[in-house]
């Protein structure tokens, strides 16, 4: 991985979003269980969230098989993670 402590906090940073994206999809995946007025749009919101988590999962992998990283990598990453929030 990274061998400077400041590329090592950013993959770390890295890490964290992508917990967080994960979170943020199960949240979604499990709102018409919690709020009625989301039932009918259950199917879209499972259909979203499982392209979401594949998204997140290929991200995932890339981030996990890279061993070396440099700050143009690392900005990449975060990117393509800022491009699934959005969406």
């Amino acid at each position: 991985m990274p061998g400077s402590p400041a590329l090592t906090k950013r993959v770390a940073s890295l890490r964290d979003k992508l917990d967080s994206l994960g979170n943020e999809i199960l949240f979604w995946r499990e709102l018409p269980k919690r709020r009625g007025e989301f039932k009918p749009h259950t199917t879209q919101l499972q259909l979203l969230c499982e392209s979401l988590s594949q998204m997140q999962h290929a991200i995932t992998e890339e981030l996990g098989e890279a061993t070396r990283l440099a700050p143009a990598d690392i900005m990449k990453f975060e990117r393509r993670i800022l491009a699934v929030w959005q969406i």
